[in-house]
């Protein structure tokens, strides 16, 4: 059985399109649809009790399984917790939520006919350590992308709180984390690969990822589609050709001054990574002008909300999907 492999990455860096082209080109890895596993159940596991307990392992369990199907793309195997606990049991693994989020993302994998498995689940930095203390052999691929244009595909998103501040603040932070997994795993436990090459050279790109997980670059005959039930903006270019030439729109659609926060803000990750600032020197930011802005995009975030509860345009299953992220939130998070 080969390990499976985790994505380090921002979201809007192109960790979906690399999960389904992965998917798409060879046999032995599944890139699912990402449940969020440890970002929701890791910090919370002490709270489940005595997880030895089959009543409490039970409630974890079930806590698991509706991240897989309380989602706007579900998974399409369906998995019930009494069969989970007594496969886990027979296992002879750990109980624990790392455990278990792999337990239940190799089994799906296998049930699709995959030998292993790709997570590209969110703050996935966060949990490198307790994956290399747990799983053997586990392998990680870092993806990165132009912070500048990651904010931009940021602030593109509609029910995102657009702060410039607080997005290049979260890129440059979790660059931070990634970069150290980077330089202190050998290089047979992580590969690094950037959106932008992955977009102007796909087949080499997937190619090299391949090559990295020692699985043969080979397109399969049927597509393997995500169980999409909700329209996502995220999502909508998926099922198209990758576009080659979404890289460098900053230049023409950010601001001056937007332009002149991400740089202040990213200047040290974006300059290690190879991406060359506009600015000579590196721009300074007040923080009086931080917190105008800053104010300024949480009333229109909030504002925005109330008039889509009021108007009924929200899906319910992503309704749904809020509410026990909600129930599930353990405040672990940097404070950007």
């Amino acid at each position: 059985m080969k390990p499976p492999v985790y994505l380090l990455a921002s979201e809007r860096s192109g960790t979906n399109l690399l999960r389904k082209r992965l998917t798409e080109n060879q046999r032995a890895y599944f890139g699912g649809a990402p449940a969020h596993f440890l970002a929701s159940l890791y910090y919370r596991e002490p709270y489940y009790g005595d997880l030895g307990d089959d009543n409490c392992f039970r409630e974890l369990i079930r806590d698991a399984l509706d991240l897989c199907y309380v989602h706007f793309s579900p998974w399409d195997v369906e998995f019930t917790v009494e069969e989970v606990l007594a496969d886990f049991t027979a296992s002879g693994l750990r109980r624990s939520s790392v455990l278990l989020s792999h337990f239940l993302m190799q089994k799906y994998a296998e049930a699709k006919g995959y030998e292993s498995y790709f997570c590209k689940d969110n703050n996935l930095y966060e949990f490198v350590d307790a994956l290399l203390r747990d799983i053997p052999g586990v392998k990680f691929i870092y993806l990165h992308r132009d912070p500048r244009d990651y904010a931009l595909s940021q602030l593109n998103r509609p029910r995102v709180l657009q702060d410039i501040f607080r997005i290049a603040r979260l890129w440059e932070y979790e660059q931070n984390k990634c970069i150290r997994h980077l330089v202190s795993l050998p290089p047979e436990r992580i590969h690094r690969v950037s959106y932008e090459t992955l977009i102007a050279d796909e087949e080499r790109v997937i190619q090299d990822v391949c090559g990295f997980l020692g699985t043969a670059l080979e397109k399969k005959a049927a597509v393997e589609k995500d169980n999409l039930k909700v329209e996502l903006h995220e999502w909508k270019n998926l099922d198209k050709p990758t576009m080659k030439d979404n890289a460098g729109k900053f230049r023409d659609k950010m601001t001056p001054r937007q332009l002149a926060v991400v740089e202040s803000l990213c200047w040290q990750p974006m300059r290690y990574l190879g991406y060359e600032p506009v600015h000579v020197t590196r721009p300074s930011v007040s923080l009086l002008e931080r917190a105008s802005v800053s104010g300024f995009a949480i009333l229109r975030w909030l504002l925005r909300r109330f008039v889509e509860r009021k108007a009924g345009t929200t899906d319910e299953r992503l309704v749904k999907r809020d509410r026990l992220l909600r129930k599930l939130e353990v405040n672990y998070r940097n404070s950007h």
